[in-house]
């Protein structure tokens, strides 16, 4: 089913999926959504989906907890940086909870610290009782 590109099978759509898994709660006015595994070219899209259509509710704000994250690549920080700006065009407020170290690396090495906000990873039972 799957035609060989460049001497190479390609991978079925569905199993790459599977190396993300979004959770998503509504607590009030705040949406939380929650990645665990890998934030990559092959799964980005999913978060990018459940970003926007949690934008489209009247949810005042977004949390995203990336504390689960095992991988964050270059389209992972894109997703993170578009749904940055749409939270500012929106006057939406985004907070992301800080991930493993080796993400939150990453995160600053493409400058994403200084752009969007930051909760630290700890502070989570704080921000699920406001």
């Amino acid at each position: 089913m799957f035609e060989r590109l460049h001497g190479q099978r390609q991978r079925d759509p569905a199993a790459i999926a599977d190396g993300l898994q979004i959770s998503s709660q509504r607590d009030g006015d705040r949406h939380t959504v929650t990645a665990v595994g890998e934030l990559d070219l092959a799964t980005a899209w999913q978060l990018e989906h459940e970003l926007r259509r949690i934008e489209a509710t009247d949810a005042r704000e977004i949390v995203l907890d990336l504390r689960g994250l095992l991988l964050l690549d270059s389209a992972g920080v894109r997703v993170l940086l578009d749904a940055g700006a749409r939270s500012r065009a929106q006057s939406k407020p985004l907070m992301l909870l800080s991930g493993a170290d080796s993400v939150q690396q990453r995160l600053e090495w493409s400058g994403l610290t200084t752009l969007l906000a930051f909760v630290d990873r700890n502070a989570a039972p704080s921000l699920r009782a406001g």
